[in-house]
């Protein structure tokens, strides 16, 4: 059950995070939402209504970004080496730092053979 919220206490929490609440744009938008959704998420059980409807507002916003900007679709048609390979150059790792984290007695563990 969803508790209905105060409009004086929202606006109120708004103009404290500094936030107006729009499609996000751009990375540093992204990121500032992020950080926002982090904070409260860190309340927990102390949240009020007002920030739980403001988190699960700001969750949306950061999904829909993240379905328009990563566009995991177009990854459907890559087969799996391209995807690791774009894994290993995205985070500088190479593939002798995966010896001994993937072998052939753990190959079950990280591909569905």
């Amino acid at each position: 059950m969803t508790l209905p919220i105060d409009q004086k206490q929202y606006f109120r929490l708004l103009d404290d995070l500094q936030l107006i609440p729009k499609i996000i744009e751009n990375e540093a938008e992204y990121e500032h939402y992020l950080a926002v959704v982090e904070g409260l998420i860190a309340k927990k059980e102390r949240r009020t209504s007002e920030e739980n409807a403001l988190s699960r507002l700001l969750i949306r916003l950061i999904e829909d970004y993240e379905e328009n900007t990563f566009a995991l679709d177009e990854w459907s048609s890559l087969a799996p080496y391209e995807i690791l390979q774009h894994l290993l150059d995205a985070s500088g790792t190479k593939q002798a730092d995966l010896v001994g984290v993937v072998s052939p007695s753990k190959r079950s563990y990280f591909f569905d053979c």
